[in-house]
């Protein structure tokens, strides 16, 4: 998933974007972060435990981050994310 914010180009178009963000969201199965199995019944399992954990691992990180350089609680960020997230401006 870093690898996705990393190719993110806030100066780009969207297609040379789109073009970036498809190629690292493929790499997923190389690295092991999803793997997809087909049974004999061909029946559809993906498996995203990987990269649920590392996503959350990460998220933390940078949420203590964030919170330690603004000085405040990791609970007010959380808050402002979620406002965020409800399209909500934070306070």
């Amino acid at each position: 998933m870093l690898d996705c914010l990393s190719v993110w180009d806030v100066g780009a178009d969207d297609m040379l974007n789109t073009s970036a963000l498809n190629l690292t969201l493929r790499r997923l199965n190389d690295v092991g972060a999803v793997t997809a199995t087909i049974d004999d019944d061909d029946n559809l399992t993906v498996n995203i435990d990987n990269l649920t954990a590392g996503v959350l691992i990460s998220m933390l990180w940078f949420l203590t981050r964030l919170a330690e350089a603004r000085g405040v609680d990791r609970s007010e960020v959380v808050n402002d994310l979620r406002l965020f997230l409800n399209g909500k401006p934070a306070a």
